[in-house]
């Protein structure tokens, strides 16, 4: 017979790499760009511009004020 007390298996908790964690974060920040473009390039935009899309201002507005991961 054993001596030793068995204990119960827990299971390791999986870290994310930091080479993950640095492409996620070179991620966030590329699209963060991308939707600062975008939304200096869509201030631009005349009302008949923004027409021609079915689009006004208001619309452009609640689309920009989205945090640039629901982009």
């Amino acid at each position: 017979m054993s001596t030793t007390t068995s204990h119960p298996h827990i299971p390791a908790i999986t870290m994310p790499s930091f080479r993950a964690a640095i492409g996620t974060l070179r991620t966030w920040v590329q699209r963060a760009r991308k939707r600062a473009r975008d939304r200096d390039a869509l201030a631009l935009l005349s009302d008949r511009e923004l027409r021609d899309f079915s689009a006004d201002r208001w619309t452009i507005g609640q689309e920009v004020s989205k945090p640039f991961w629901r982009g």
